[in-house]
């Protein structure tokens, strides 16, 4: 790990990884971060970085895609459409809670009192 910049490209691959694996398209590159982001469950997330890892798919229907984003308030949303003759069932993708996580403290180890 190092110190950079950072912050937002990977809640975009994030939920670009969660709406392609729902549409059924090959993931053809992902990788984890090595520790929990709190935007997605643990193992839902694909971290990416310039000249590091990268996030990968392929389409694997007879039928263009349409990938529409659309981000606000801090949250990210991502729908893929295609053409209606292409015959697949969503898969489940689990999804992540609304409550922000609890704040541990560094010095005690245990959860920071207000």
């Amino acid at each position: 790990m190092s110190e950079g910049i950072g912050g937002g490209i990977c809640q975009v691959s994030s939920t670009l990884f969660n709406a392609v694996d729902r549409a059924g398209l090959l993931i053809v590159k992902r990788y984890s971060h090595s520790r929990h982001v709190p935007y997605v469950l643990p193992g839902r997330d694909a971290t990416v970085s310039w000249g590091g890892p990268d996030f990968a798919f392929r389409n694997p229907y007879n039928q263009p895609i349409l990938i529409r984003a659309f981000a606000s308030g801090g949250r990210m949303f991502i729908s893929i459409y295609s053409s209606e003759v292409i015959d697949y069932r969503p898969r489940a993708v689990p999804g992540t809670s609304k409550r922000l996580p609890e704040e541990i403290s560094i010095e005690t180890g245990s959860p920071k009192r207000n």
